[in-house]
């Protein structure tokens, strides 16, 4: 079992945190990540005593947790059980214990939550914690929850990039809008100084680049982790993340699908020469990502992550163009592994239209 401890210093006294962390309202108000909203929450704030909080996601998905007060120490500590009733390890109960410590001239959170299953759980729990600390913050600052618009994701949907954001968002179970807008069009600039896509719009936050747009996903809201818990795994799908966008983007859509869509589009023939010539790039890459796929059924290890999501929209693309499933054919595992991800209803929930490229 694993134990998640995190620490956050806030700008009000330990009586006030107490309260905010026993007092049904003001739990309604900050507890859950970014874009869920709290419809019922009761609290029954001594020693045997029961919690219950019932969360709802943009589109409408529930999430309940419960649990029984184990003690506490007004305002010194407090400590609860906890159990998911939807979802990932639905059921199973966990342990944790808050410390309220006079410190600055606020408080100093220390929390401890225990009997996590692993990497993978505790992960979980700590976006989840994060992202209610941040919105704790405007709980204090005498702001409630308000009810806020979908994150707006730009770009069109055809590319491999915007579809690894889009599958970010469905792989959380995140609501989001999708406005197809291509790059370089009048005022795209205000979101992407280099007007490319995607770009992403989230209340008052403004970011572009892929993994950028990812990392705040995964952060923001609650859901399953799209990066490893563990140290070594993380850097493992890092890896795969960096080595997919510096040689796998420029082989495979650079130089092999986009000459092919570009030349169809405009009538032409394809500049043979260019997509020869990326062949031996193709399956250098292909054969190294086999070679992960072969040792472990996700590229950073046992669960998938943001590199998967990274790749599998490049497979996708090259398998559509006319010589792609040969390239392909070779390679066993990773076709192994692009075909449970193809088969996950995230992956055809957000899978454009790629007519064009047959």
């Amino acid at each position: 079992m694993r134990v998640l401890e995190l620490r956050r210093h806030f700008e009000a006294s330990p009586e006030r945190i107490f309260t905010a962390f026993t007092d049904a309202r003001q739990l309604a108000d900050w507890y859950g990540p970014t874009g869920v909203r709290v419809p019922s929450c009761s609290t029954d704030v001594r020693p045997g005593g029961h919690y219950r909080i019932e969360m709802h996601s943009l589109h409408g998905d529930g999430l309940v947790v419960s649990g029984q007060f184990r003690g506490l120490h007004r305002p010194r500590w407090l400590s609860f059980t906890l159990a998911r009733h939807t979802g990932c390890h639905c059921g199973v109960e966990t342990l944790v214990t808050l410390e309220f410590s006079a410190q600055d001239g606020g408080t100093l959170v220390t929390l401890r939550h225990s009997g996590l299953s692993g990497a993978y759980d505790s992960s979980l729990h700590e976006s989840v914690w994060r992202a209610g600390f941040a919105r704790l913050d405007g709980t204090l600052a005498g702001r409630r929850r308000s009810t806020e618009p979908a994150p707006l994701l730009l770009g069109p949907p055809s590319s491999s990039h915007v579809h690894t954001a889009c599958l970010a968002f469905a792989e959380k179970g995140v609501a989001y809008r999708h406005d197809p807008q291509l790059p370089r069009t009048p005022g795209c600039d205000t979101t992407h100084v280099w007007c490319r896509m995607p770009c992403l719009e989230s209340g008052t936050t403004r970011l572009f680049e892929t993994l950028a747009i990812v990392d705040f996903v995964d952060a923001a809201f609650a859901g399953p982790p799209l990066m490893p818990g563990d140290k070594f795994r993380r850097a493992m799908a890092r890896r795969w993340i960096s080595a997919i966008n510096s040689y796998f983007y420029d082989a495979i859509i650079v130089r092999h699908v986009l000459p092919q869509v570009v030349a169809r589009a405009a009538g032409s023939a394809p500049d043979a020469n260019l997509i020869s010539g990326a062949v031996p790039d193709i399956q250098r890459c292909l054969g190294a990502v086999d070679a992960a796929y072969g040792l472990a059924p996700w590229l950073a290890g046992e669960h998938m992550s943001a590199a998967d999501l990274l790749l599998a929209p490049l497979v996708q693309r090259l398998l559509a163009v006319p010589g792609g499933a040969d390239l392909v054919a070779p390679f066993v595992a990773l076709r192994r592994a692009y075909g449970v991800l193809a088969e996950r209803p995230a992956f055809a929930a957000t899978s454009p239209d790629l007519s064009l490229l047959h």
